[in-house]
């Protein structure tokens, strides 16, 4: 990557997104530039902000990331959805695709697969989680 993958980490839990945060924190070419704990609180950060990607959490409160992703899709097309989940549903994944995500991948995953589906939809492509 030429420059830095600005990233937002929403998740309902702080203890997900402060591991989030360090684990991708130490991938090169990253840069965490917001955290938020639902889905209002990312669509009121992003106005002031330079995101690439959003690791967005499918199931938060106040506003979900289905929902978050429909509004950040259809207003803000230059960023990238990566969706997250703990349950490993099909039916998270194809609503979250439906919604304009280009991949979700399980919170769970290791480091490396995570940053592989950070860069896979920051150049706009489509993400398909395999387990290793």
């Amino acid at each position: 990557m030429d420059s830095s993958l600005n990233l937002l980490i929403a998740d309902g839990s702080a203890l997900i997104r402060r591991g989030l945060a360090q684990v991708l924190g130490t991938v090169p070419g990253f840069s965490l530039v917001g955290e938020a704990s639902n889905g209002q609180q990312v669509l009121d950060q992003l106005p002031n902000l330079e995101v690439d990607v959003v690791l967005m959490d499918v199931q938060m409160p106040v506003m979900n990331g289905i929902s978050t992703t429909q509004y950040i899709t259809q207003h803000y097309p230059e960023i990238k959805i990566l969706g997250m989940s703990s349950q490993d549903e099909p039916y998270y994944r194809e609503d979250m695709l439906r919604a304009g995500a280009l991949g979700c991948i399980p919170k769970i995953a290791p480091t490396q697969l995570m940053a592989e589906a950070v860069k896979t939809v920051a150049r706009g492509q489509t993400y398909t989680y395999h387990e290793s």
